[in-house]
């Protein structure tokens, strides 16, 4: 096939020659009728001979002869006429140094236009012979292509489709500027603003659609992707035009849709300068740093300068990716550590605050799967409990100052195990925010964070990709979302306003219907008439709604609008620490069904089912 394609590119090369050295002495032809002369000069001839030489080299340098026609651009046709031009001022000043009284500009000027002609409208020809007047080829198997946005990144697009043997054919624009509707970019046409999106997918049968904004508002963005979702067809995203690295590589750059474009969120506005100054030349710890939060804030750590950023888990594969994308990111300026350790350790965590002494330490690491920790309650308290005090005292005994705890909103009225573990960890950190010196504690709670691990986004994905069916646990659940990197970086924020004792609530936005997300992906996916949604059932310990702070909490609003704050209570938590003893000693021994008594004991406010209410 590969050798066929260059026969024709040669023959195409060899035509457009015959072409030109016919234009020319049709020019000759054509002087000569207004000139009255009867008698053909043979020296022309040998001028039409020169100028075909002379396009011949041209030519070749300029690889007309590799240009696929059928796919070409505007620009391949302004090389071409920049050829031809090149080669008439060649070929004239050759020939006039010959043949001084022979060569005449008008002559050798309308041979040129005529080049220019003939050579344009066999090309035009050739298209219209394998194309249908509605610009699409009659025996094409490539998916017919949509754009939504008429800029520069969708001209590189377009140009990359025609210009390859791509599996996409671009069909149609549409643009909400009102000015570009009715032109064109490249043959294909800009047909309506974005709220025709449904009508144009309809009206020319559309299967791919690529979406190209980049200046998009969050609401006009949602906007247009729920119309894109609508039509059932599969819906790419390209990077902005100062992103595209190449742009003749455009389509290898192409993303599948980020559900997070559609979270009913706004963007947040951080005090950097607060958060540059909380974490500048300071010593950062951060526990779970391997993990899907705690790696993104190392990320966003580092990024802000720190002494020196000690990432501790006990997964080193994600401690390596972690380090690896520092080091990608910022280079050797970063200043991080690895530490692999358990939490649970508390002789390991005592020997990494001997060797760093850190200034900021943000405990991320825990056990966080509900349906996990159901089934083996002793290792949330061992991980998320135990682990938590231990880091907790060596922060309050060595002056840290400042201990962040990265909390859930299944700690509020929990219904599993997980959930009341976590509880323990708020009130663990407000006992040693009571006990005085100078370290401040303070926590913060969030919902869902989309993408993480265990998360139901990447379980969605993976079923849509094996065919289905997607699982969702009832028709009327809901849950929080969050974004990773919007997580992180309130938490950042929420940590320099952190006085000691605090719980931090950051502002989830409204509940996502879990079954609407999984339509919307599989319609996104351009899925809709093939993968089917089942129900599974509630599993145990999980919730219809999730909460994010009791009805009884002080709540009020901090001068970061998306983050709220839940002032500390005097209370005593002797109580407490005593019933943890207990709860860690049963616990220590494995001791499954006595582990969960003791955990309803400290947590009053865990509640669960009728068959559950033995262990109360």
């Amino acid at each position: 096939m590969r050798g066929f394609r260059n026969f024709r590119s040669w023959v195409q090369f060899i035509f457009d020659i015959l072409m030109i050295g016919i234009s020319y002495v049709l020019a000759y032809v054509v002087y000569s009728v207004m000139l009255n002369r009867t008698a053909f000069e043979a020296s022309y001839l040998v001028f039409a001979l020169v100028v075909m030489l002379v396009h011949v080299v041209i030519f070749l340098l300029f690889s007309l002869h590799k240009v696929i026609w059928k796919r070409a651009t505007p620009f391949s046709y302004i090389r071409l006429i920049v050829g031809l031009g090149m080669s008439f001022a060649f070929s004239y000043t050759f020939c006039k140094v010959i043949f001084p009284k022979e060569t005449g500009l008008s002559t050798f000027s309308l041979g040129f236009v005529l080049s220019i002609g003939m050579l344009v409208l066999t090309r035009y020809a050739y298209i219209f012979s394998i194309r249908g007047f509605n610009g699409s080829d009659k025996n094409s198997q490539s998916a017919r292509v949509l754009i939504v946005g008429g800029g520069s990144v969708a001209t590189f697009l377009v140009a990359e489709m025609h210009q390859k043997r791509s599996t996409f054919h671009p069909v149609c624009i549409v643009d909400d500027d009102v000015f570009k509707i009715g032109r064109q970019i490249d043959d294909v046409p800009i047909v309506d603003k974005t709220e025709g999106i449904l009508k144009a997918c309809e009206k020319y049968n559309i299967s791919v659609i690529f979406y190209t904004i980049s200046n998009a508002t969050p609401e006009n963005k949602r906007r247009i992707l729920d119309l894109c979702a609508e039509t059932g067809c599969k819906v790419y995203t390209l990077p902005d035009i100062y992103s595209i690295k190449t742009p003749g590589e455009i389509l290898s750059q192409a993303k599948d849709i980020d559900i997070n474009d559609f979270l009913n969120r706004n963007p947040i506005t951080l005090n950097s300068d607060n958060v540059q100054h909380f974490i500048e030349g300071k010593i950062c710890l951060v526990t779970g740093g391997g993990g899907s939060i705690g790696s993104e804030l190392c990320r966003q750590i580092a990024a802000f300068n720190p002494g020196r950023l000690v990432i501790v888990d006990n997964n080193e594969n994600n401690c390596f990716e972690v380090e690896s994308d520092l080091y990608m990111r910022f280079g050797k300026t970063v200043k991080a550590s690895v530490e692999i350790a358990n939490i649970r350790d508390a002789s390991r965590i005592e020997v990494l605050f001997k060797q760093y002494n850190p200034d900021i330490v943000i405990h991320a690491a825990a056990h966080k799967h509900v349906t996990y920790m159901e089934n083996n309650p002793e290792e949330a308290v061992k991980s998320n409990v135990a682990g938590t005090y231990n880091v907790a005292r060596l922060a309050h005994q060595y002056g840290c100052e400042k201990f962040i705890l990265i909390s859930t909103d299944k700690a509020v009225n929990t219904t599993n195990a997980m959930g009341a573990t976590k509880r323990c960890c708020e009130l663990i950190m407000q006992y040693f925010s009571c006990l005085g010196g100078g370290t401040r504690f303070s926590a913060v709670r969030f919902g869902n964070v989309l993408g993480s691990a265990g998360s139901v986004v990447p379980l969605f994905k993976k079923q849509i990709e094996m065919g289905g069916p997607l699982t969702v646990t009832d028709c009327e659940v809901t849950r929080y979302f969050m974004t990773i990197p919007e997580a992180s970086a309130l938490i950042l924020q929420a940590a320099t306003f952190a006085q000691n004792g605090e719980i931090y609530i950051l502002d989830m936005g409204e509940p996502v219907k879990i079954l609407d997300l999984a339509q919307k992906m599989i319609s996104l996916y351009g899925r809709s008439n093939e993968i089917e949604i089942i129900t599974t059932g509630l599993k145990k310990g999980e919730k219809l709604h999730e909460e994010l702070y009791y009805s009884h909490e002080d709540i009020k609003r901090t001068e970061n609008d998306k983050i709220f704050v839940e002032s500390r209570t005097d209370a005593d938590f002797t109580p407490f620490i005593q019933m943890l003893d207990q709860l860690f000693e049963s616990a220590g021994r494995d001791e499954r069904e006595a582990t969960l008594k003791k955990l309803y004991l400290v947590i009053e406010t865990f509640s669960k089912t009728k068959e559950d209410k033995r262990y109360i």
